[in-house]
């Protein structure tokens, strides 16, 4: 049988340029503020369409046959029979999605769903309300404040409740003055991190004293780099310690990944499922062998694009099958939208880094983790240390001279000292000694 092939959804263009000269706020954003993605090349008749859709259910290959269907309502060629089971898989893999925490592409395929299927897209109403609320909060938490409103506006049009600090949220509002720290704590925990620093700010100002929420705040401000936040958030956490506040639980165990059993045919058990990425992400995570180049490793790069283009993880493993097989302009474009994708863009960064390494390319590794520090812009970020090792060792990544000043120069005075002696052991035994810089006249 021949390999069924899904739809490619080219990545939004990003250029990686070397060194520092490139703003850091501008990295990890397609050019016009949208991804771009273009219909698929109609390039295969309707009869091979309708033909792989059936060989895809024969075999009950369900992530396979949901493309093959999507491309035949594209041609305005879907039969009956047809629209009724690409409204069933819509459903399914909408259910596969929510089980993955992927909010965009969950309520992309219900509303999907209720435009094939009225009826049945009113009978989900509220369903697909909290589906396009979550894809607000999950468009919100990159910094896509347009398309957050608008997956708002028509949940809020479903009946979709808890919407109003949302959309304030989502159009640059603050929260009022007199709001109760219970509704406070409310809606840190439902915003995104990127959200919150307003509400930070309250919090602090009426004395909340919530470990949990204390401690969301945290990790938004450290998200967000705001050092002085930071420390007033660690000296309200420290003062419920004092008063013997109860130590937070420990994380759940997470559920292991499916594994697929000894001697099955892998094509065929991760395309099974309504999703391709369910299965074969923590497949291709835990084999690497799979990733090696040939036509099967490239045809599941193509169908996890086609499937979840928004998805870091498929960004991420995609990158590196095309890293692999030295199609290193699919690895920049794909990188381009794992940081873009990612919540937080430090750690967009630092995963793209991994994926230039893995793929023997140290130089833009090196480049995208001087991005990740600028990003930050914390002097303290031991991450500088590796930086001023790798482009000493590679120049052409940028100038170690003018990141150490850079860095040193936005250090607090009485830190210099001791983070000019760490970034210099960053650097080879043999090199020669660094020019210190002479002190600063007294101001």
């Amino acid at each position: 049988m021949n390999a069924l092939r899904a739809p490619s959804w080219p990545a939004a263009a990003l250029l990686f340029a070397a060194g520092c000269a490139a703003p850091p706020w501008l990295m990890g954003r397609p050019l016009d503020g949208t991804p771009s993605i273009p219909p698929a090349a109609l390039n295969e008749t309707v009869g091979q369409r309708q033909a792989a859709a059936a060989t895809a259910r024969t075999f009950g290959l369900l992530s396979r046959e949901l493309p093959a269907l999507v491309d035949l309502e594209a041609l305005e060629r879907l039969d009956s029979g047809e629209r009724v089971r690409l409204v069933q898989l819509l459903a399914l893999r909408a259910l596969d999605f929510e089980a993955m925490g992927r909010a965009i592409p969950r309520s992309d395929d219900l509303e999907h769903l209720a435009r094939l299927s009225p009826a049945q897209g009113e009978a989900m109403r509220a369903v697909r309300a909290v589906a396009l609320r979550d894809a607000g909060d999950a468009w919100l938490a990159i910094g896509d404040d347009r398309r957050a409103l608008d997956a708002y506006r028509k949940a809020d049009g479903l009946g979709a409740p808890a919407l109003s600090f949302r959309v304030l949220a989502a159009t640059g509002g603050v929260p009022s003055p007199r709001t109760l720290l219970r509704d406070l704590r409310e809606t840190i925990a439902a915003l995104p991190l990127r959200a919150l620093r307003p509400y930070a700010e309250l919090y602090l100002r009426k004395q909340g004293d919530d470990r949990a929420t204390l401690e969301r705040l945290l990790a938004a401000a450290r998200q967000f780099s705001d050092t002085i936040l930071m420390q007033r958030l660690r000296e309200a956490l420290a003062k419920i310690d004092d008063t013997a506040g109860t130590p937070a639980p420990p994380p759940a165990p997470t559920a292991a990944p499916p594994a697929p059993p000894p001697g099955v045919d892998l094509e065929r058990w991760v395309s099974s499922g309504p999703t391709l990425s369910r299965r074969l992400l923590p497949l291709l995570a835990s084999t690497p062998a799979l990733l090696a180049p040939g036509d099967q490793s490239r045809d599941w790069a193509l169908a996890l694009q086609g499937e979840d283009p928004t998805s870091p993880a498929v960004q991420e493993i995609t990158a590196v099958i095309d890293g692999l097989a030295r199609r290193f302009g699919g690895v920049e474009r794909k990188l381009g939208d794992l940081v873009y994708y990612s919540p937080d863009r430090y750690d967009g960064f630092l995963r793209a880094a991994a994926v230039w390494e893995r793929v023997a390319r140290p130089r833009e590794a090196c480049v995208l983790r001087v991005r990740a520090a600028r990003w930050r812009d914390d002097p303290e970020d031991t991450l500088w240390r590796d930086i001023i090792a790798c482009t000493r060792a590679d120049p052409g990544a940028g100038d170690w001279r003018a990141i150490r000043r850079y860095v040193l120069d936005r250090a607090p005075a009485d830190r210099r000292d001791a983070l000019a002696a760490a970034l210099d052991a960053a650097s080879d035994a043999g090199d020669a000694p660094i020019a210190r810089p002479a002190p600063a006249p007294p101001q």
